[in-house]
């Protein structure tokens, strides 16, 4: 005997007096039946609901935050407190991120497979039924699986491998969207800077206009010690020993080349010639907790510095008269003189830096210098005296100043407030670019210049010591500190190259005075625009937050993809709930193993699937053809929920089981 019901009509009371079967702890809520009267309102179960508002609470908030990054273009977190350990941070902040977004793409998989076993649910619910093979079909889209080819074409595999991939790109496009990462910006700068190379510079100096910027900086106490030390980093700088050079709050590696560091905002340079005892701040920070790097072509100075020993007498040109002076108490230091009658340029003055002395105790030895004019170039002359600083002897400079281009990278670290040191730049390298302008003889950068180198010997002398020469003896003892290393060569390129730091340092000092508002009034009103040069770079910004571009628009297809099924099939459900028999009632989920067996055993679907060759199909050989056959869930007295085939008595359309 058949164990499958008729498939003639059923009875009006077949289910007359039976309950819907409910097992504990079964969640999944039936197809919502509308009320009399109002059929046309659609009408949604809690269940529905939730699949509804989750997907769209979901997607509210993934474009939302998508929307907000692509409008803003950059959204950046400032981190000045922890910025550089990113190694102890980075890695649980992405866990934590990556969670999250696992989280997200769970729930949104989850409400997809709760809206397919809806559909399902609900189309076994109506007239018509569901064919088997679409409803064996649909559970592998709720469950998540491939669904296998039985011998036929495999389009519903290769659609329930597309399906997979879709779930499984949910949680890579959270994330993506969620994780902030570290990016860097290159942005276009241009700035305005003080030409050295400008003529009218020539005419204020000679009118004496410029003496505070060219003559008297180096003589100023609190400038004066940079001087020594530009030397010896440069110096030092040369033979690749790591050096850097400190200026009031700015940090050089090696040297300044002669610039004046750019600001993003207009900063007064007047502090520090008042008390003169820090060079002027001429630089903001770009801001507090977040890194950057500027790297800008600024116009710098420098000086092509060659020496050589040479012998000089009252006879030779240039001349040297060298006079020592005993004191009359044999503790007092002795006086020595020098002088030439080398021509000075008349900025300098015809015989204030042809002549010099120097105050040292008999044993200490003594470093003096005196400066000329010759040509196209600076003479400067070296005369190293006593047990300390024989070593130098007569050693004569050809100084050659020269406006360059400068390649200038400004590195800034984020600071954990706001005072001015925090926000300079941490370092500051420069590398003077091949070229550049000679300084015609006179002209205020290499007067300024040689000014300075002047100022430097004269300061640095003590009764005792020299600081240029025992800083010259430091640089001569080597990296290895193998001792004083006193040949010929080395002394002279030591001295080359300690002479053009302290050349690039003066060109520093000059840009900043000239850049003051009280140079004698001149440049009271900011320094005109025709005499200005432009410096242009590019910023370069480090920051840890979101930046999204047109190449990553898809990671919120996969997500949206999901939703879109969901609802559509949420919809189509409450759609087939216009055709729900009164009957139909009970709780039933078509991936539950439980309901599936009880219901297709209670239905007697057991014969309908077709297995001599091995392989299960979802079809009913019917005299020699295979039909696809159509099931149908319905409460049976005494039997409770069944899933059963629908008869061709049972189809309103009249199409029978090939019908659709």
């Amino acid at each position: 005997m058949d164990p499958r019901p008729s498939s003639s009509p059923r009875s009006p009371d077949a289910t007359s007096g039976t309950k819907p079967l409910h097992r504990p702890g079964h969640t999944l809520s039936v197809c919502p039946v509308r009320l009399s009267g109002m059929q046309w309102l659609p009408t949604f179960t809690r269940l529905q609901y939730m699949i509804l508002f989750g997907h769209f609470a979901l997607q509210l908030t993934a474009w939302t935050l998508f929307g907000l990054i692509w409008s803003k273009q950059i959204i950046a977190i400032p981190l000045p407190d922890f910025f550089h350990d990113v190694q102890s941070w980075y890695k649980p902040l992405t866990f934590c991120i990556t969670t999250i977004s696992s989280g997200f793409a769970l729930f949104s998989t989850l409400l997809f497979s709760l809206a397919v076993r809806q559909w399902i649910s609900c189309q076994l619910r109506t007239e018509r039924g569901l064919r088997l093979t679409t409803f064996l079909r649909s559970m592998h889209f709720a469950s998540h699986s491939i669904i296998p080819d039985r011998g036929q074409h495999g389009l519903w595999m290769a659609a329930s491998i597309i399906v997979i991939i879709i779930i499984a790109l949910q949680p890579a496009g959270w994330n993506t969207l969620l994780t902030p990462q570290l990016f860097d910006l290159d942005t276009k700068i241009s700035s305005k800077e003080i030409d050295l190379t400008n003529p009218r510079l020539d005419l204020y100096l000679h009118n004496g206009s410029l003496d505070a910027c060219v003559l008297d900086n180096s003589v100023l106490v609190g400038l004066a010690i940079g001087e020594t030390e530009s030397g010896f980093s440069a110096a030092k700088g040369a033979q690749n020993v790591p050096s850097s050079l400190s200026i009031a709050n700015f940090i050089f590696n090696t040297s300044t080349a002669g610039i004046l560091p750019l600001s993003f905002q207009d900063i007064p340079t007047n502090s520090a010639f008042d008390n003169a005892t820090v060079i002027p701040h001429s630089i903001s920070g770009p801001g507090i907790g977040i890194p950057r790097s500027l790297s800008v072509v600024q116009q710098g100075f420098t000086a092509d510095v060659s020496c050589k020993f040479q012998t000089l007498t009252d006879t030779t040109t240039p001349s040297l008269t060298i006079t020592a002076i005993s004191p009359n108490e044999t503790s007092a230091p002795t006086q020595y003189n020098i002088n030439s009658n080398c021509p000075m340029p008349a900025p300098l003055g015809n015989t204030t830096r042809a002549s010099t002395y120097a105050l040292a105790e008999n044993d200490s030895g003594y470093l003096l210098m005196i400066a000329c004019a010759t040509g196209a170039s600076y003479t400067l002359i070296f005369i190293g005296g006593g047990d300390q600083y024989a070593y130098l002897n007569s050693t004569v400079c050809t100084f050659t100043p020269k406006i360059t281009n400068v390649r200038v990278d400004y590195h800034y670290l984020p600071s954990a407030s706001s005072n001015t040191t925090g926000n300079l730049p941490a370092r500051i390298d420069t590398t003077t670019l091949p070229g550049g302008i000679p300084d015609s003889v006179g002209g205020p950068a290499g007067v300024s210049a040689v000014a300075t180198v002047y100022e430097m010997i004269r300061f640095a002398q003590g009764e005792e010591m020299n600081v240029v020469g025992d800083q010259l003896i430091g640089v001569l003892e080597g990296v290895d500190g193998e001792g004083f290393v006193g040949d010929g060569a080395g002394v002279l390129t030591a001295m080359e190259e300690y002479l053009r730091g302290v050349a690039e340092y003066s060109g520093t000092l000059l840009r900043a005075c000239l850049s003051s508002h009280k140079t004698s009034g001149i440049f009271a009103d900011g320094i005109p625009k025709e005499m200005t040069t432009s410096a242009t770079g590019e910023l370069r910004t480090y920051f840890f937050g979101w930046a999204l571009s047109s190449s990553t628009v898809w990671i919120l297809i996969p997500g949206a993809l999901i939703a879109f099924a969901s609802i559509v099939l949420v919809l189509s459900s409450a759609a087939a709930d216009l055709r729900l028999r009164p009957e139909d009632s009970g709780l039933f989920d078509p991936v539950d193993a439980f309901d599936l067996m009880r219901a297709s055993a209670a239905g007697g679907l057991v014969g309908v699937v077709d297995s001599e060759d091995g392989n299960s199909r979802s079809l009913m050989k019917r005299g020699g053809v295979l039909h696809d056959v159509r099931v149908v869930l319905e409460m049976i007295s005494g039997r409770g929920l069944i899933l059963r085939e629908v008869g061709h008595s049972d189809l309103d359309s009249g199409e029978g089981l090939n019908g659709t």
